[in-house]
């Protein structure tokens, strides 16, 4: 019976010269020594690719019905394995003798160690060889190769059994070499990617064998952080957020035995959770306790979800970092895609972080810093988050004690209760542009649906964009505590400005208080706190903002007519844009100390749009007794004063009148500054007159007025 043996030679994938994978390339059998083409094949029952093998996007061999599969080989034959690009181009190294059976070749793993390889002979039949053991791994790193990687034969020769480089020579001086010195994969350490094997010290020895590590598709399970240490310039680059995937089914924590050994401070208070945690250490001039700085990490997802890790692990974690990007990370589960932390002692920053289409799902967090830790006024500077995105956490973008935080085409997609959208502290010159959140009450499920920004000590500028919060299927019961989780973090309202300076320019969306589309949650702005509203486009359904002004804070609404409306908390029955109601009209013989008319009723009515004031007046019945005939009448008590604008004619209105005897056609004006309407007769080709007291039916004249006029109010 033929014996049909699963091969490892390749790995997960077939790399190409840069480390990557190998793209629609091909493997080809020969028997060793020959150019004689045999079968391999891609199960255990002998199913034939026939003597080559087709490589997909992911550089994975797959069947000609494009399935991706293992490669097996007769257990009985010697191999040689020919690797070809796309274009039927050798890609090096050949594969020469492989015996599936494992009596020689690359397949019985070659030596146990670098050592062994040193001090070896008679190499001359193999091209590639495996170093299985590593060299011990101290920190700091000890230099030389590590082993656990893959080497392949050169025609360099040196000192029999020394290390040169990137060489190791053996016992007859032939000098070996890691395939890429320049781009380091995981695999050539050890890491299976397979989901199961434990691949956390493959990629410590990686990590500490260069600074260009490239980690193709696979599930890379780790036990254990992999500690990132004087790697200044670091590149860490996988195949991708849906295919360079790592995991983890329990906590997993730093070996702080290995911090200490670095002689750094504050070794126990580096226990933290997380796949990978940057040391406070700056590579770049050799600092210990400076920032670490220049990674570069992208393209690769961590998911904790179901484990007992669940929400505990960070993705990454740094007490101290500076000039890193992270580029399409995704985290599931994780307590943080990124976690900055701080020491005991309040020391420790970051600063010029970028986070560039990032993604948190079902976390904690999604990129956070302890500042509630530090009584500093900042711990970092220029955080820029850009396309990043947030589904079902239980926080928004929070962080604090950052100056100039840039928020550009970020989404949020439902937080829990007792948690904002956007939660900044102590955070100046901070940018947000065109966000896109929404997070209304249990739209994700019960527990879901906090509130949607919170600004305390912040000085911001927001731009354009949407937000959509509140109870709008009126499921709730109305009040400010559906939004929390009875932290009493939201109390207030859903937006709140606390000792925070904010401009707002064309925001949309709506925070209705229930399904009621009219009523919305206001703008809460307490401890002097200032926000510059400007309206721009009015919000979706076309319903205008309102505002709770409070203590000695100040809004400040622009609308896009180009008037501005001053709203402080003396005026709180003014502090939205809307406002209708009842006033009292009086008719007098003066503007102020005159006489009053008596009257058989009056009723009068305002609304009130902005500086905008519109009012009507019924005036039944007027008795002039003791009112003084000559003067000019004055229906005094006008809800909101007259605005001043001098030069220029703001109102408009009409009247009509009964039992009064005038000429020509009449009118209503009202005086800047003043709180009263006269009623103007105008004769054609004569002047303009006021209609005066004697010019009404005591007893039976009645007064009917409709006005607007702009209020600075």
């Amino acid at each position: 019976m033929t014996d049909y043996v699963l091969i490892d030679v390749f790995g997960p994938y077939v790399q190409d010269a840069n480390g990557a994978p190998l793209v629609n390339g091909s493997i080809e059998a020969f028997i060793a020594g020959t150019s004689t083409p045999t079968p391999i094949y891609f199960d255990a029952a002998g199913s034939a690719y026939a003597t080559s093998v087709k490589l997909n996007s992911l550089g994975r061999p797959q069947t000609s019905g494009g399935t991706a599969t293992p490669i097996y080989a007769e257990a009985s034959i010697t191999y040689k394995f020919v690797v070809k690009d796309a274009y039927g181009t050798p890609v090096p190294p050949t594969i020469e003798p492989y015996n599936p059976a494992g009596s020689a070749g690359v397949a019985d793993k070659g030596f146990t160690s670098v050592a062994q390889l040193q001090a070896s002979s008679g190499n001359g039949g193999y091209e590639t060889i495996f170093i299985e053991s590593y060299y011990a791994v101290t920190y700091p790193s000890s230099s030389g190769p590590r082993g656990g990687h893959y080497r392949y034969r050169t025609s360099a020769n040196g000192e029999p059994g020394s290390v040169s480089g990137a060489y190791v020579f053996d016992g007859e001086g032939v000098g070996w070499k890691i395939s890429d010195d320049d781009k380091k994969s995981p695999i050539c350490f050890g890491a299976k990617g397979d989901g199961v094997t434990d691949d956390s010290a493959a990629f410590q020895r990686a990590i500490d064998s260069g600074l260009n590590i490239c980690t193709p598709p696979g599930e890379y399970f780790f036990s254990n952080s992999v500690i990132i240490h004087d790697r200044a310039g670091l590149r860490f680059v996988g195949a991708g957020a849906d295919t360079t995937v790592f995991t983890a089914s329990a906590a997993i924590s730093v070996d702080t035995a290995a911090i200490s050994a670095l002689g750094l401070d504050h070794s126990a208070e580096y226990a933290k959770n997380c796949f990978f945690l940057i040391t406070e250490y700056d590579g770049e001039f050799n600092r210990a306790d400076y920032s670490a700085r220049n990674h570069y990490f992208e393209g690769m997802s961590f998911n904790v979800e179901g484990g007992t890790g669940e929400r505990l692990i960070s993705a990454f974690s740094s007490p101290s970092l500076a000039h890193t990007k992270f580029k399409d990370i995704l985290a599931w589960y994780c307590y943080a895609l990124f976690h900055g932390w701080i020491f005991s002692d309040d020391t420790g920053d970051h600063y010029h972080l970028l986070f560039d289409d990032c993604r948190s799902i079902g976390g904690v967090h999604h990129v956070t810093n302890d500042y509630e830790s530090s009584a500093r006024p900042s711990i970092g500077t220029t955080w820029i988050l850009r396309d990043n995105s947030i589904v079902i956490t239980d926080n928004g973008y929070n962080f604090g004690r950052l100056n100039y935080v840039t928020i550009d085409s970020c989404s949020v997609d439902s937080t829990k209760k007792g948690s904002y959208a956007l939660e900044l502290f102590r955070c100046s010159g901070t940018t947000i542009i065109t966000p896109g959140i929404e997070t209304r009450y249990q739209h994700a499920g019960t527990g879901y649906g906090g509130g949607l920004l919170k600004f305390t000590q912040t000085s911001a500028v927001i731009t354009s964009g949407f937000i959509v919060g509140g109870d709008r299927n009126a499921t709730g019961s109305g009040s400010i505590t559906d939004y929390d989780n009875g932290s009493g973090n939201v109390a207030d309202s859903l937006l709140v400005l606390d000792s925070s300076v904010v401009d707002v320019i064309d925001i949309e969306g709506d925070w209705q208080v229930a399904a009621s589309s009219t009523v919305y949650w206001p703008w809460f702005l307490k401890n002097g706190s200032v926000l510059r509203f400007s309206q721009g486009l009015s919000e979706s359904g076309g319903y205008d903002s309102h505002f709770d002004v409070n203590d000695t804070s100040t809004a400040f609404v622009n609308r896009i007519d180009g008037t501005v409306r001053k709203i402080t908390s003396s005026a709180n029955e003014l502090a939205c844009f809307e406002a209708t109601g009842d006033w009292n009209p009086v008719l007098a013989d003066a503007a102020s100390g005159g006489n009053e008319a008596s009257l058989e009723s009056a009723s009068g009515k305002f609304f009130k749009k902005g500086r905008l004031v519109r009012v009507v007046a019924q005036l039944f019945n007027v008795n002039t007794s003791g009112l003084t005939g000559a003067n000019d009448i004055f229906v005094i008590g006008l809800p909101f004063t007259v605005a001043s604008h001098p030069g220029t004619i703001r109102y408009i209105g009409s009247c009509s009148m009964s039992g009064v005897a005038f000429t020509g056609t009449v009118n209503v004006t009202v005086t800047d500054n003043e709180n009263y309407i006269k009623i103007q007769e105008t004769v054609s080709g004569g002047l303009e007159d006021f209609v005066t007291v004697g010019e009404i039916n005591s007893g039976t004249g009645s007064i009917w007025v409709d006005v607007e006029y702009e209020t600075d109010q």
